[in-house]
């Protein structure tokens, strides 16, 4: 994780120097290659330090809330360098983006003295590809991951082809959204609390975006102000649907996985989450094309 986080830091100093797509594409290749690995790897690092299932969700559910504030933070940033609109601020945002990673490095490598990390066994590499049950559980879960491809993409065409909602409407305040997340993600966590309950998020997370959808469709058949209303009531479905969707997946990826091979495990199901985001963006676009 921490030569991840430092390859992070200097590709973010590396966007200061792209000149055309070729760059711009592998520096982002970069970032979201080491995004996917050290996701599975914070996952596997909490397991390590607190033996409680409890526990480890209570953290990474506070993690993510920290890391919502975080965005929150970053989008207000990017928007007065939007403003702005100088080269200058721009490397001004890179440069301080860079220098959140270089200290998190130093984070890392002070784990609390009382509580040391477990060793974790690195044999078993391919033995988490023979767990079909937990592979096809993940799997299907991580479908649900799907869930922000409509916003960054197939929303923005829909609102401008199908619906007479204002332009301007997907691109609402991303602040605002993190902080709602980072407001609720703790309290949901702590309700799902085992199998069953990570179970039941999941289908949860289901009903309450597949409410989305039709929230959504229906807005391109609607006044402009109700079309509104529904696009908006439907970004909440889509936050309330991400809530459960990464308090279940926490629960069973956590309380299925072989403890012995933490770190695989969680690689896997970082991997998958991956692959789902990877090939959203595109299929979103293409349904509603």
């Amino acid at each position: 994780m921490l030569a991840l986080t430092i390859i992070r830091a200097i590709d973010l100093i590396g966007f200061c120097f792209v000149s055309g797509p070729v760059s711009l594409l592998a520096a982002s290749f970069v970032v979201l290659g080491t995004q996917s690995a050290v996701a599975g790897m914070r996952v596997a690092l909490v397991c390590g330090l607190f033996p409680s299932e409890r526990r480890q969700i209570d953290i990474l559910a506070k993690l993510r809330a920290l890391s919502h504030v975080s965005y929150a933070a970053g989008a207000s940033l990017g928007a007065v360098v939007l403003g702005y609109n100088d080269l200058v601020g721009f490397y001004v945002g890179l440069l301080l983006n860079a220098a959140t990673f270089f200290i998190f490095t130093i984070i890392i490598v002070l784990p609390p003295k009382d509580n040391p990390i477990e060793k974790i066994s690195i044999e078993g590499d391919i033995r988490v590809l023979h767990d079909f049950p937990y592979l096809t559980i993940m799997g299907v879960t991580m479908l649900f991951a799907l869930c922000w491809s409509p916003m960054s993409t197939a929303l923005p065409l829909w609102v401008h082809q199908r619906t007479t909602a204002p332009q301007y409407l997907p691109g609402l305040p991303l602040a605002a959204f993190s902080l709602l997340i980072a407001f609720f993600q703790v309290q949901v966590s702590k309700k799902t609390q085992s199998v069953g309950g990570g179970g039941q998020a999941s289908l949860l997370t289901g009903w309450i975006l597949g409410g989305r959808c039709i929230l959504f469709a229906s807005s391109g058949y609607a006044s402009p102000i109700l079309a509104s209303i529904l696009l908006i009531a439907g970004t909440l479905f889509v936050i309330a649907g991400e809530i459960y969707f990464i308090a279940g997946k926490w629960i069973l990826s956590i309380v299925l996985m072989n403890k012995e091979f933490k770190g695989r495990y969680q690689g896997v199901t970082s991997s998958l989450e991956t692959m789902i985001t990877a090939v959203g963006p595109a299929f979103m676009s293409l349904v509603v094309i």
